[in-house]
């Protein structure tokens, strides 16, 4: 298989270069962002025809702030040989095996590979330009845009096995309003597609989660901090696009399937 690794960067060159350093021999595509001019999903998706012009046959992609693991892509690739997988997940663990996450950590890992997230996930080229690549059309939760499309042409798989480490990050309180109102594009994926990626795996719009929230309890023990002011925003912020959408729709049930 014609592997290429694309890893979108925006003025980050110490990341790109441990990124780099990490990945080995294999064949990388480096998409530059020069000034957070693009967003994600149109860096990402320059990177992608690059690599696909100039052979790729799978496109991995990396982020700019992980290290990954001696065999990372190769375990990753590995579920291509299954000709019904169109395209893979990995884990995403932040900082090291064994570290506690805190609750905007949480927000960047996906220890599991349950989620597919664009800090590691490797598509078929072919599947990738059949759905149009990344939405450009999203800032944020592009990468959840495009596994919804493939996840409707076929398989995707689970690697928990494929480990990239996020590095630390320092969350300041604009990031913590903004985190919250990315939250507002998941109405924006459920009008959009009629399933989800991994249907036994909900994403947090799923009433359950609006109406009983898994954090309670972490927002009563936090509640004059910023952890728990922040998780009390973002569940406002989906209550107010879901009562929204309800008074609209009219259509509850519909609502409610992904």
């Amino acid at each position: 298989m014609n592997v290429a690794v694309i890893i979108p960067t925006c003025e980050r060159p110490a990341s790109l270069a441990r990124a780099v350093a990490s990945l080995g021999d294999a064949k990388i595509f480096i998409s530059h962002d020069d000034a957070g001019r693009f967003g994600p999903a149109k860096t990402r998706n320059r990177g992608a025809r690059k690599a696909i012009a100039a052979g790729a046959k799978i496109l991995v992609f990396m982020d700019d702030d992980c290290i990954a693991a001696s065999d990372c892509v190769e375990k990753l690739i590995a579920a291509f040989e299954n000709s019904g997988v169109i395209a893979a997940a990995g884990a995403v663990i932040y900082r090291a095996d064994g570290y506690v996450a805190g609750a905007n950590e949480r927000a960047v890992q996906n220890p599991n590979a349950k989620w597919f997230m664009g800090a590691l996930c490797a598509v078929r080229a072919k599947d990738f330009l059949a759905v149009g690549g990344f939405p450009e059309n999203f800032r944020v939760y592009e990468d959840k845009a495009l596994a919804l499309a493939l996840a409707m042409r076929g398989r995707i798989a689970h690697i928990p096995a494929a480990r990239v480490y996020h590095e630390a990050s320092f969350w300041t309180p604009e990031m913590r309003v903004r985190h919250t109102d990315h939250l507002t594009y998941w109405p924006r994926l459920a009008e959009r597609n009629n399933l989800w990626s991994d249907p036994a795996d909900p994403p947090p719009l799923f009433w359950r989660h609006i109406l009983l929230p898994r954090d309670f309890g972490s927002i009563i023990k936090n509640f004059f901090n910023a952890h728990g002011q922040m998780l009390l925003r973002q569940r406002i912020t989906l209550w107010r696009v879901q009562i929204k959408q309800i008074s609209k729709t009219r259509n509850l049930p519909k609502l409610l399937i992904f």
